[in-house]
């Protein structure tokens, strides 16, 4: 499922690991690589 629908949620839900969702009117920015973790530290 995961690389079928590219999402790595489906990691976990795969081997029955269960996540959670929340819903939010805030704006959010994914951190995918080393280079966004050290923006989002920087500012």
């Amino acid at each position: 499922n995961e690389r079928l629908l590219n999402l790595e949620q489906y990691r976990a839900l795969d081997n029955g690991i269960p996540i959670k969702v929340i819903l939010t009117d805030k704006v959010t920015k994914g951190i995918d690589v080393i280079d966004d973790l050290k923006q989002f530290e920087r500012n």
